[in-house]
């Protein structure tokens, strides 16, 4: 996760993904990034089940499960995602994600501070915030530092 744009959240995710699945782990990819790199990459985009219908109110994530040929399983994002301004509460993704069986699940998120960022960073036991050397990226490192403890915190 960073807030800035283009520091290589999704080339992380696919990456990790992929290699805990080499060493035997059963692992899903969840893509919350409204762009969709992350479901585009894996030749996912046409789905008709994806995190949207999560955000909508559909509370089990077994349905939006693709299997992929990089052997893990992908829930994919949408462009509606766009159009969630206020999920029904901070812990949805996190609900949803616990009705279903992985070793690792692997969370790619979209850059800034939507509500849909808030919703990962409560559903992550640990976030990965990508960097690079210059100015706005550690902008974003910070941000993303203040707003992940605002979340476990309350304050």
């Amino acid at each position: 996760m960073n807030s800035a744009g283009g520091v290589g959240r999704t080339t992380s995710a696919l990456s990790l993904a992929v290699a805990f699945s080499e060493y035997g782990r059963k692992t899903l990819l969840v893509d919350c990034d409204p762009q969709g790199a992350l479901t585009f990459t894996l030749g996912k985009e046409s789905s008709l089940r994806t995190v949207y219908d999560i955000y909508s109110g559909r509370s089990r994530a077994l349905g939006m499960i693709h299997q992929t040929q990089e052997r893990v399983d992908l829930i994919p994002a949408s462009p509606k995602l766009y159009n969630i301004t206020r999920p029904k509460s901070a812990d949805i993704l996190f609900d949803a994600l616990n009705t279903v069986t992985y070793d690792i699940i692997v969370i790619d998120s979209g850059s800034g501070y939507g509500e849909i960022n808030r919703t990962v960073l409560a559903a992550a036991d640990d976030i990965i915030i990508h960097t690079r050397l210059d100015l706005l990226t550690i902008r974003g490192v910070l941000q993303v530092a203040q707003t992940s403890e605002t979340i476990v915190t309350g304050k």
